[in-house]
């Protein structure tokens, strides 16, 4: 299961975005109109029946809590003080708020105590019925949350079942998974062969399964080509669109880490300069994640970022310009030897989250990528979280195709 996923408002396209605020705030305009002639009968009823129905959503039905929402909310008794013009509507504000405050996480207080400074009631209720909604939607990502460990057992068992269905069915086969894990092997196995030359036989010095399967892992991240449903392993289909953001990040993370120990290496004060390196950090990765960015985009920041690092010195030059301009391009070509390097350090602390279930923090600076730390560390965990949820699936099919390849 995807620990991220969380639910959130719907996405409506542009359009019907701009015609529902069009609405939205043609409604609240007449209902500001109302009130200001001081007419609440037709719209504070049912403003309040929303409310008193948004908070009993988020409680006990049985309890005195919900008892109290109910009597204190009782949208005819809300009725009669309004025909009887003995409705405190600022006293039921606060009452309402007050409940919303003892319910909502704390990212929702700051919002909830701005009602009381709203400029008009209908905008005190346009809020409320705002901050409502989020509510709702915080409490129902908690409860996924607390129903995710029970969900995970369940979808691993299903997830099994249902590809080994599949498979007796002839519907997919391991082929792409057999060539994905061979591809691997022999990376592994290579590597261990240069670590002993003298090919002596010990525990330490065999290919190991978990070994394989991390790279086989590492090897589909860090591809130089998006993933593709014809070329990826059968057992990781349905994680498809993950591994291509991972893919995305992985890459991300790369090019900034590299963008910047370049930058550092083209401008030496920029060392020093924490906050301006920062600066460009956050840039590159919002630049990255736009599709319409372009190589002078990238270019362009880079150079108006150290430009700006050194405000008592001449700006660069044309050809130091010329210089940062071939350096993102080569970059982002893949083909930088610093970027191959950047590339392998990522790779390899990724690896040890894998191997021993942390994150190694202190080589960070020394391998040039403190910088990306929290953005690697997160990525590293997320991956982390992903092969354990697919090995517990897929285990005894890797188990049998690496028994026939590993001696």
């Amino acid at each position: 299961m995807d620990p991220d996923f969380q639910l959130k408002p719907s996405q409506r396209e542009p359009l019907e975005e701009q015609i529902r605020a069009m609405a939205k705030k043609a409604f609240f305009d007449s209902v500001r109109e109302e009130f200001n002639q001081g007419k609440f009968d037709r719209h504070v009823p049912a403003f309040i029946a929303q409310i008193r129905e948004s908070l009993l959503s988020m409680v006990s039905d049985k309890g005195k809590f919900a008892d109290n929402i109910k009597d204190v909310l009782d949208v005819e008794h809300v009725k009669q003080q309004i025909e009887r013009n003995t409705f405190d509507v600022m006293n039921c504000l606060q009452y309402i708020t007050q409940k919303m405050s003892q319910l909502c996480a704390p990212v929702r207080d700051a919002a909830i105590r701005n009602v009381a400074q709203s400029a008009h009631l209908a905008e005190a209720f346009e809020r409320v019925l705002t901050i409502l909604d989020d509510m709702k939607l915080d409490l129902a990502n908690y409860r996924l949350q607390a129903l995710r460990p029970v969900l995970q057992t369940q979808a691993v068992e299903y997830e099994r079942t249902k590809f080994d269905e599949a498979l007796d069915a002839k519907i997919v086969s391991l082929d792409r998974t057999r060539a994905w894990l061979s591809a691997a092997v022999n990376s592994v196995a290579s590597t261990v062969a240069a670590r002993n030359p003298e090919s002596i036989q010990s525990v330490e010095n065999r290919v190991k399964y978990e070994n394989v399967y991390n790279e086989a892992l590492l090897n589909i991240v860090f591809a130089n080509t998006a993933i593709a449903p014809d070329t990826l392993a059968e057992t990781m289909m349905l994680d498809a669109e993950r591994l291509y953001g991972f893919q995305n990040e992985g890459q991300a993370i790369t090019i900034v880490a590299a963008l910047i120990m370049l930058s550092k290496n083209a401008l030496r004060e920029l060392r020093d300069q924490r906050a301006t390196v920062q600066k460009l950090k956050e840039v590159l990765f919002i630049l990255l994640k736009d599709k319409a960015t372009t190589l002078d985009n990238l270019s362009l920041q880079v150079i108006a970022t150290l430009n700006s690092s050194r405000p008592d010195s001449a700006p660069l030059s044309a050809e130091q310009e010329t210089v940062i301009k071939n350096m993102v391009e080569k970059t982002l070509s893949y083909k930088d030897p610093v970027f191959s390097l950047i590339s392998r350090r990522v790779q390899a602390a990724i690896r040890y989250q894998l191997e021993k279930g942390t994150f190694k923090r202190e080589s960070l600076a020394s391998a040039g990528l403190d910088i990306v730390q929290t953005e690697l560390e997160a990525l590293s965990l997320r991956i982390a979280l992903l092969a354990k949820h697919n090995k517990e699936v897929y285990a005894r099919h890797y188990d049998t195709i690496l028994s026939e390849m590993v001696q």
